[in-house]
Parts: C-alpha cells; structure tokens; sequence
C-alpha cells in the first residue's frame, strides 16, 4: 500500500500563561493567527488539509472555527484531559492508517516552515526508518531538551534539560518536539506509554525510545537551519519575540524580491500584503490586512495602511 503523508497538530494547551482571555493560538502575529501559520506549513510541506488533525482541548470552539474558515475539511481530536504531549497525540491517531507517514507539530510554533517540514520527509524517506527525531543545533539554548544519537544518526535517547546531570555527555543538538512516525510504529509507542514520572502525564518524547527498545529503526534528523524556526510560544513575551523573527523574515523576503526599506526593523507589514519591486518604504510604517502596494510606489515615514491599495508610482 502506497504511504500518504499526513500531519497532527498538537494544540490542547490552555496557555495560562499568557495571561489573556484569547487562547495564545488564537493571537495575531503580522496578519495571522499563531495557530494559523502552522497548518500553512504543513500544507506548504504537500500535506492536504484533509489530512491534517489538529489536536483541542474540549470546548474550543473557537479555535475550531478559526481554522474552519480557511480549511472546511480539516480534522479535530480532543484531547479529553490534560495528561502530557503524548496523551494528546494519542487523541489525533483516529485517522491514521498504519502505512501512513506521520508528521507531529505544536500549534505554537508558527514560525515552522514547509521547507524544514519537507527536508525531515526526505530524511525519513531516505532510510525509510519507523520514526525520525527533528534535532537542531544550538550549543546556547540550555532549556531544550537534548538529543543524543550514535554512528549514522542512529537515534540514542532524548534527556530533558531539567533531567540533565553533570556527567551526561556534552551535545549542542536539541529537541524542538518536532518528529515523523509511520503510522503503526506510532501506535505502538503511544500505547506503549507510561506516566510514571514526577509529573504523571504521557510524553510524546518516550515514544523514540520505546520504539528504539522495540527494535524499530529511529534516527535523528539533524539541522542547522535558522533557530528562529523552532521558537516555542507561552507568555506575551515570546509571543513579541516571535513577532520580532517574522518581521524580519517577512520584510527579507519583500527586499530580496526589490522592496527598499529604509529602516526594515521600524517597518511592520502582514503576511497577508503584497508589495511590488521599486517600492520605497520609510521607516516607521505599518502596513495591514488585505493591501497591494504596486511598483514604484513610496511609503512615507510614520504611514499607517490598512486593507487598501497604493498605485504604481504614488506617494
């Protein structure tokens, strides 16, 4: 049976943390919401939206209908109980079959790319292993979880960075939680769980290991994309930060396309705006919602526009 590439989206946290009564994937980042980019990766990864599930905590109906509005065939687990990542990916197996390849993400990670999602395809696809394990490379950041893996990439284990001990080996390679599983290894690892630890919850971060014991083929797919992909969002200060890295990702890409910006780090501009080559930006300007800034055209400094068109050449 041919294998088909499909996606779950764990999305069942409360986000407590941000101290806001709207759901932290349901924040506005540049023109979209946070919970909104993530599933843009994944179909910029080939994956179809019907083949998406985004994994929800009970009574979220908004973040349902926040997705529905754009993908009206996209799929929903519930995850009944906060019990950990790996009880929540366990709530989005229902429509996957066991010849399926299955790409895991979290639903506040919007600034994962299609590209990065696709390069762990092809990584799988390459040594046709039961699951994949995503590792960065960043030696400074000391909060993620490490992963270690022996000759050939062969996946060893992941050891939380709290759990971490003086004597444990050194390695600059980190989890950022983001992995590939075919279908009925998945199944085997999730059931497989246990929650005997301090916490008394099912991590998604055990499933490697107990597929490892099992004898199942694991490696580690190791990148060194931009970090700034895999930033993780939990309180109004990372939301800002994550802000920040897709500004500067956004107005990169209208440059490099033949936009001047003046001051590209005072310049706001949504997702959602198309901007023509020869456009002269001045600093301080936010430009929102649905706009076309056509060729040529300059933006003075201190301009708010939204939802609006600017013709060739205007000022």
């Amino acid at each position: 049976m041919e294998s088909k590439t499909k996606a779950i989206i764990l999305a069942a946290g409360q986000g407590t943390r941000m101290c806001s009564s709207l759901h932290k994937l349901l924040h506005p980042m540049l023109g979209k919401t946070v919970i909104r980019y993530v599933v843009e990766a994944a179909l910029a990864a080939g994956i179809l939206f019907e083949d998406v599930t985004v994994v929800i905590s009970p009574g979220r109906d908004d973040v349902k209908a926040e997705l529905l509005r754009y993908w009206p065939g996209i799929n929903f687990g519930i995850q009944d109980k906060p019990l950990g990542t790996g009880h929540a990916a366990l709530a989005g197996v229902g429509n996957i079959k066991d010849s399926d390849n299955v790409i895991i993400l979290y639903g506040d990670m919007p600034l994962i790319t299609g590209d990065v999602i696709r390069e762990l395809m092809a990584s799988a696809g390459a040594h046709g292993c039961d699951g994949v394990v995503t590792a960065f490379y960043a030696p400074h950041m000391k909060d993620f979880g490490r992963v270690y893996a022996g000759e050939g990439d062969i996946f060893h284990k992941i050891v939380e960075a709290r759990d971490l001990k003086p004597g444990d080996p050194n390695t600059d390679w980190v989890n950022p939680g983001v992995y590939l599983f075919k279908g009925d290894a998945l199944r085997q690892g999730l059931n497989s769980m246990t929650n005997d630890n301090s916490q008394g919850e099912y991590y998604l971060t055990d499933v490697p290991k107990i597929l490892k014991d099992a004898g199942k083929c694991v490696r580690v797919f190791k990148t060194k994309k931009d970090e700034t992909i895999f930033t993780g969002i939990n309180t109004q200060s990372q939301l800002a930060q994550a802000v920040r890295f897709m500004q500067n990702r956004i107005n990169t890409s209208h440059m490099n396309n033949g936009v001047r910006m003046v001051d590209p780090t005072s310049v706001y501009i949504d997702s959602t705006v198309e901007i023509g080559r020869d456009v002269v930006i001045y600093p301080s300007v936010i430009i929102e919602g649905n706009c076309k800034i056509n060729s040529g055209a300059v933006i003075g400094a201190s301009t708010h526009i939204k939802s609006t068109a600017a013709g060739e050449n205007s000022k």
